[in-house]
């Protein structure tokens, strides 16, 4: 719409102008003016547009208390000769100008500064007019200018609520209307919208949709949010690429996207993410079945590494297994230069392959790592025994081989060591001694370990659980086992063990589990005979000799395996045992019956 101008009079110039009359007369027309102004930003639904022209008064009203004011208006005043004020004004803003002019008529006082005034404050008004259509941002740049904030800082957040509305309108559904308050309506508050929290310059710094079962895709929108902190889209239903664009998020801390259905893989791009601390990915099933990028590397200040499907930071903590992703090929060696790291997990992506780098060696600050089900080949690192704030060391479902390096006999952090389901050969350990006085889980079966029964071990008193089955280890188990009195699951079945247990079983009084199935075990079940809190004995395959008394007081029992033996007289031992409810002990010399 354009607008014509039209003559609304001609003013002469007088020389003693009555200044604060004027200046009144020109407040009232401001007023009516603003009023106007308002009405109309409400009638379109952009009320802060007023602000703009509430800049421009303030302007105009700096300029005249200019003390160098009179002079530039004498000067205008002499090369223009009179002045022209020509407007269209809003209906009331009109009327006052009539008033004023019929004021004039009649010798009201009119000056070089007060047709100034009425210039300026007549090219205000037209200018609102005119740009009644431009962008909406202009005015608000003009707003925060007139309240003290930067113009680049009010733009930006504008377009950050911008980006928050284009991130919902990419999701289908949420719980709990976490999102209903997110409007273009409100879109000036957003930093009042809920899971969004801002700083006091007004940028988002984090965003928490965690455990909202969205569903939906994940577009770009979110990167355009640069001051952003933390982002977390956990527990969701998440069907999406990561998005390369939010690796122009140089200032995030933090990525937690765990428990979604996400595909591909991580970007290269997320290698620019220079202040990022915690990246989880965590499970994500399947189709997440990319390549890790050697562009990882280039984070300086990262903390954590997820890339499994589980988030098990605490070493004594019990998991399930979670759905597995399936990324594959090698680990990039550039993750050694995270030196930050202290949490580092590549669990149950199956398809990983290659070497285990010796350069991870030099990830000093590791308490967990994880290599846990891939498939990983070659030996383990020796250099994995510099890590001595290690905690968490987990080798296990692998294709490793050769020996155990005695390197890790070192660490004297150690909670948990699981090398399981490899292809380890020769001895387990080859010291008298290990600094593993912490060592709570150890996991070494299914392997190819020969040789006596590691006798270190003996000296580990804080193990509770031990589990050696499924390997080639000969000869007797030592006499002095009873030391590990905190063990509650021994499995030492299908070696090549024989002789008695030794009696020193009897301290091992936290014992819940105890496996000596095929093996070449003789003597009695004597050494039982203290294990109250017993559930479960299984000591099938063996050359067992004796009775069942020794297990009469083991009320707790639930399951009992002892066929294949030669265990002599009744079963009446068993009859109190009211918990039993799996009992094998078929091809023995017993009698009797337990009904």
């Amino acid at each position: 719409m354009h607008f014509h101008r039209r003559s609304t009079g001609r003013a002469s110039v007088v020389s003693s102008p009555d200044l604060p009359a004027l200046r009144e007369r020109f407040r009232m027309l401001v007023i009516l003016v603003l009023c106007c102004l308002q009405l109309s930003a409400c009638a379109v639904g952009e009320e802060d547009t007023t602000f703009g022209e509430i800049n421009r008064i303030e302007t105009l009203d700096e300029t005249l208390q200019d003390p160098d004011f009179d002079a530039l208006a004498e000067w205008a005043g002499k090369e223009h000769g009179s002045i022209k004020i020509e407007s269209v004004l809003p209906p009331a803003a009109a009327s006052v100008g009539t008033h004023m002019g019929q004021q004039q008529a009649h010798g009201g006082p009119t000056s070089q500064r007060e047709l100034q005034r009425l210039r300026l404050q007549d090219q205000a008004v037209d200018t609102s007019l005119t740009n009644g259509h431009e962008p909406l941002h202009r005015f608000q740049e003009e707003s925060a200018h007139s309240r003290g904030i930067s113009r680049t800082l009010l733009q930006d957040s504008f377009g950050e609520a911008d980006a928050l509305l284009q991130f919902k309108a990419e999701i289908e559904n949420y719980a709990d209307n976490a999102l209903d308050g997110w409007t273009t309506g409100n879109r000036s508050t957003y930093c009042s919208w809920t899971r969004v929290i801002c700083d006091d310059e007004l940028h988002v710094i984090s965003l928490n949709f965690s455990g909202l079962n969205m569903n939906g895709t994940l577009g770009p929108s979110l990167g355009k949010l640069e001051y952003l902190e933390d982002l977390d889209l956990s527990l969701n239903i998440l069907v999406s690429e990561l998005p390369v664009e939010w690796g122009r998020l140089q200032r995030l801390q933090t990525l937690n996207v765990h428990d979604n259905f996400l595909f591909g893989g991580v970007p290269a791009e997320y290698g620019n993410m220079s202040s990022l601390r915690v990246l989880n990915v965590g499970s994500q099933g399947e189709f997440f079945n990319g390549s890790i990028p050697e562009e990882l590397g280039l984070l300086s200040e990262l903390e954590v590494l997820a890339l499994g499907a589980l988030f098990n930071f605490d070493a004594k903590q019990e998991y399930d297994y979670y759905p597995s992703n399936k990324m594959r090929g090698p680990i990039p060696k550039s993750i050694a230069n995270c030196t930050k790291l202290w949490y580092l997990d590549f669990f149950g992506n199956n398809y990983l392959t290659g070497p285990i780098p010796r350069e991870y060696g030099q990830l000093l600050n590791l308490e967990y790592l994880s290599f846990e089900q891939n498939n990983f080949t070659g030996s383990i690192p020796s250099e994995l025994g510099n890590l001595t704030k290690i905690k968490f060391l987990h080798l296990g479902k692998n294709a490793l081989e050769r020996e155990f390096p005695v390197e890790l006999a070192s660490l004297s952090e150690l909670e948990f060591l699981n090398v399981a389901n490899n292809f380890l050969t020769g001895s387990f350990l080859t010291v008298e001694s290990t600094s593993w006085s912490r060592l709570e889980k150890l996991f070494i079966n299914r392997n190819n370990f020969r040789g006596g029964f590691p006798r270190a071990v003996t000296a580990m008193t804080a193990l509770t659980e031990f589990e050696l089955l499924h390997n080639e280890f000969t000869g007797g188990l030592p006499e002095n086992l009873g030391q590990l009195a905190n063990l509650q699951v021994f499995d030492f079945g299908y070696n090549q063990l024989d002789g008695e247990l030794p009696d020193s079983l009897n301290n091992c009084t936290q014992l819940f589990l105890l496996r000596a199935s095929n093996n070449n075990l003789t003597g009695t079940l004597e050494p039982l005979r203290n294990l109250s809190l017993l559930h479960y004995l299984y000591a099938l395959n063996n050359r067992l000799t004796g009775t069942l008394e020794p297990l009469r007081n083991l009320s707790q029992l639930r399951e009992l395996e002892v066929w294949n033996n030669t265990l002599t007289g009744t079963l009446d031992p068993l009859r109190n045992l009211s918990l039993l409810v799996l009992l094998t002990v078929v091809d023995n010399r017993l009698t009797g019956t337990l009904e």
